[in-house]
């Protein structure tokens, strides 16, 4: 389960800044590195936990002494306590073992107390009812987070009615700055992709979106060795493996639909998840029309190139045949670098890689494999800037392997829009759409669909007469 954080590089610039390997470190110098990397560690066990729990925006190395506002779920009818919706207990048991980084909680799981100094405790006690299970929060840090309860959709009150405005598969597009040439800030466009919609009958408020083409500056951790390589590495980026398993399953449905849903229909495949959180009993709601839809959107909008950061028909290609072959993968560098030991040139990246599996849960590329790719770069420079290219500048650290990798990075609907302001059933406030499935298709075949029952369709042909405007 590996709960993927962000915290990789917090602080690490004072601790890189010293790497020249040819003198030998002093004692002082070997004891302030081995305090560095004992704050290191500690900053990474709090930010493992803390970071599903507050904002994005909110991850810092300073953070022993300051408080943060909790951002899990939705706010309670109590002080304190924060909702979160979910189809079963099994969902919730996995939630909350996403939380704690722990394999071992499951529906059966009675209880299961995380308490660590360093960090803080929580409590996880199954429910029953109208709870499918509750967790006692203590954490320094978060003093308005004291109760997080799990509940089934059907207990939600206040969930929107009506068609949300995104889809699965819907793009949109931002400005960013990034590290140019010369290390010059450039502003380029950032391709966005609907991950998880908010979808009315599944009582999900919120869209998740993830974007892989560019790694901006604030993302980008660059370095100068005393070797003269250059270094410029992904870091701080706020993904777990809800979000990347999503993006997984759904560029699966894009480019093999009649395979996805008959593998999500199949009554023999009864351990088979559909997307994160989502129930099989609505695969209707999302079926293989809508993901054949989509497929020829992505194809006729050069949507694949945008997002995949390809831009030739070769590299377009090699990603299509990765995803369409019998044996599909797609490998993502998440929670960014490690590398915090100056008197050492190991570098670290982490890489989740998503295949699609012969066990009945594991189709649909679930079966995931979370690594530690740790080389000693002293040799040769590494850039994350470009991923997506086999000869970028990440290469040698992959051992030339002939693999596409991507840098991931996630935020919420609320997150990309404007100062916050986000409305389900209207655009996000400040991005440029780029291919949205509601205003591409052709509007006739929608106009009678039901307004509760957003997903349903059997619309193949889904263009209207004008492409989407790609300039800045």
């Amino acid at each position: 389960m590996a709960a993927a954080v962000v915290v990789i590089g917090i602080g690490m610039g004072s601790c890189v800044d010293n790497i020249d390997n040819s003198t030998t470190p002093s004692e002082k110098e070997q004891q302030e590195q081995q305090a560095a990397e004992a704050q290191q560690a500690k900053a990474q066990k709090f930010w493992a936990v803390v970071s599903h729990l507050v904002d994005v925006d909110d991850y810092t190395d300073d953070y022993e002494n300051m408080t943060f506002e909790p951002a899990y779920g939705v706010e309670g009818a109590e002080a304190g306590t924060r909702y979160i919706y979910t189809n079963d207990a099994a969902t919730a048991a996995e939630r909350f073992g996403d939380l704690v980084d722990c394999d071992d909680i499951d529906e059966n799981t009675p209880s299961y107390t995380y308490d660590d100094p360093d960090v803080g405790k929580l409590v996880y006690t199954k429910g029953s009812g109208r709870f499918l299970a509750t967790v006692d929060v203590d954490i320094k840090q978060i003093p308005n987070l004291k109760k997080i309860v799990y509940m089934p959709g059907a207990y939600v009150n206040g969930f929107f009615q009506g068609r949300a405005y995104y889809r699965f598969g819907d793009v949109v597009r931002r400005r960013v700055v990034v590290y140019g040439e010369n290390n010059a800030e450039e502003q380029v466009n950032e391709y966005w992709i609907c991950v998880r919609p908010s979808f009315g009958p599944e009582k999900k408020g919120d869209s998740h979106w993830v974007c892989l083409n560019v790694l901006p500056k604030k993302n980008t951790w660059y370095y100068k060795a005393s070797n003269y390589n250059e270094y410029w590495l992904p870091t701080g980026i706020g993904i777990n493996e809800e979000h990347m398993q999503n993006l997984a399953e759904m560029l699966y449905a894009i480019y093999n639909p009649q395979k996805w849903y008959n593998n999500v229909t199949n009554e023999t495949f009864d351990k088979l998840r559909m997307f994160h959180d989502f129930s099989k009993s609505r695969a209707n709601l999302h079926n293989d029309k809508f993901w054949q839809s989509v497929q020829n959107a992505w194809r006729n909008y050069d949507i694949t190139e945008k997002v995949m950061n390809l831009d030739s028909i070769t590299t377009r290609q090699i990603f299509t045949e990765t995803i369409e072959n019998p044996n599909p993968s797609l490998h993502l560098l998440y929670k960014g670098y490690s590398w915090y030991k100056s008197i050492s040139w190991n570098c670290s990246l982490f890489e989740a890689t998503f295949t699609a599996g012969n066990d009945n849960k594991e189709r649909n590329m679930h079966k995931a494999d979370y690594q530690e790719r740790t080389e000693n770069v002293q040799e040769f420079g590494m850039d994350c800037r470009e991923m997506g290219f086999l000869d970028a500048g990440y290469g040698r650290f992959f051992h030339n392997d002939q693999i596409y990798r991507w840098t991931v990075r996630h935020a919420t609907g609320k997150e990309l829009a404007r100062n916050g302001r986000y409305n389900e059933q209207e655009p996000i406030d400040g991005a440029v759409e780029v291919y949205r499935y509601y205003r591409d298709v052709n509007t006739v075949a929608i106009k009678d669909l039901p307004i509760t029952e957003p997903e349903v369709t059997d619309v193949v042909e889904t263009f209207g007469d004008d492409e989407p405007d790609d300039e800045p």
